[in-house]
């Protein structure tokens, strides 16, 4: 009888991280068990996003849109809600002969309720999970910042839960043990670097964008906050000017690759109207080209194969650069961005977001252009050693399927 295996966590919200690492794992677990079904737990699912990758969608608990959901529970944890779609999710859960929680930044309460926000989210599956006897694991997640008590409480009940946890940082880690977990964590790499560089996609540069007269820089731009270090504007302002100064340095393109282009949030959750607000003040249009449709994972991937450097503040974007072999700079915007870099033995090309300035940029990018054969050389040795570690992830599935 062929296995069911379900996903569920920032899915149908068109992130470039979080699919690639379902892809991952989805793949290689598909060439393993040709026979296995799979499907996706997804805030949109009539737009059924994931058809194209071969696994079905079904909806979630969360509400439409941020609108929808001021100033209430989850779907159908409201007194006047209708709740037989909870009924539905419960019988997929049960049919299902895993449910894969992540990847990515699964454990944040930036926003929180009892029954509202990400923790309470994967609390409420891992308890349905429970109830129907199917097996969970955590898959390459990220764990923190947790600023609250019910957070963090929530979190310790989710992993006290779980069949097995893999995290994807030693940061995460020693954040779980932190809060008391005395279970067994399994330290793997980002999945995402699993994904095969050989993309089975082609996607063109945008007209007049060519490596023909000038290289081509990617670059991967996200909304920031003061809390992760510099006011949103000031990061606009000191995009474009540091990317100006960069052109005229270097006499490049600057081609704006979006990993995430989420059309139902708030205009700054997607990656093409933060690159709108930085390339309406750099100077230089003509070696300026943005990507201003959604990419499927296979899509973006093969746009970096082709660039000569990467700047890049999505931490996944550097991963894609990396699988590349293509050397980048990382703003860090978050731990994870530095942690994921040290990790690529690539720290000192990695700016705090706070120390962001055009000077900065300007002296990391000379110095990785200086050493990028060298560094190219280390990244692609490195990948290599990894992808035996990333296969443990399908180990660890298969092992709780049987």
């Amino acid at each position: 009888m062929a296995k069911k295996i379900l996903f569920a966590g920032a899915y149908g919200i068109h992130s470039q991280g979080d699919d690639a690492a379902l892809l991952v794992l989805y793949r290689e677990l598909k060439r393993r068990c040709p026979d296995l079904k799979g499907a996706v737990i997804s805030r949109h699912a009539t737009e059924d996003l994931y058809k194209p990758y071969g696994l079905d969608t079904l909806p979630n608990f969360e509400h439409e849109s941020r609108k929808a959901g001021q100033g209430r529970w989850f779907r159908g944890f409201n007194h006047d809600d209708d709740r037989r779609h909870l009924y539905c999710l419960l019988s997929h859960i049960e049919n299902a002969d895993l449910l894969i929680l992540g990847a990515g930044n699964a454990f944040v309460d930036y926003t929180i309720d009892l029954l509202k926000g990400p923790v309470p989210y994967f609390v409420i599956l891992t308890l349905m999970a429970q109830m129907t006897d199917t097996p969970v694991l955590w898959f390459g997640v990220s764990i923190g910042p947790l600023e609250t008590t019910l957070g963090r409480k929530m979190t310790r009940l989710a992993a006290k839960l779980a069949d097995i946890i893999t995290v994807r940082d030693q940061g995460s880690l020693q954040y779980l043990r932190s809060l008391d977990h005395k279970g067994e964590i399994h330290l793997l790499p980002d999945p995402v670097l699993g994904l095969d560089p050989g993309s089975r996609s082609r996607h063109s540069f945008p007209p007049g964008c060519s490596r023909d007269e000038r290289q081509v820089f990617a670059v991967s731009v996200r909304a920031v906050t003061r809390q992760m270090g510099m006011e949103y504007q000031r990061y606009i302002d000191t995009m474009a000017s540091s990317l100006d100064q960069v052109i005229e340095h270097f006499n490049v393109n600057m081609l704006f690759i979006p990993h995430c282009t989420y059309e139902h949030g708030s205009p700054e959750q997607d990656d093409r109207t933060v690159a709108r607000a930085i390339t309406g003040q750099m100077q230089h249009q003509d070696a300026v080209f943005s990507i201003d449709h959604h990419l499927s994972v296979d899509e973006a991937l093969a746009l970096y194969k082709n660039c000569d450097l990467a700047i890049c503040t999505r931490l996944h974007a550097n991963v894609y650069a990396a699988i590349q072999g293509v050397p980048s700079v990382a703003i860090g915007y978050h731990p994870k961005v530095a942690s994921f870099m040290d990790f690529m033995g690539c720290n000192s090309y990695c700016i705090p977001l706070e120390h962001l300035r055009p000077e900065t940029i300007i002296h990391t990018t000379k110095d990785l252009m200086r050493n990028k054969i060298s560094v190219s050389a280390t990244v692609r040795n490195k990948i290599d050693r990894t992808r035996t570690d990333i296969n443990r992830y399908a180990d660890l599935a298969i092992d709780l399927m049987r």
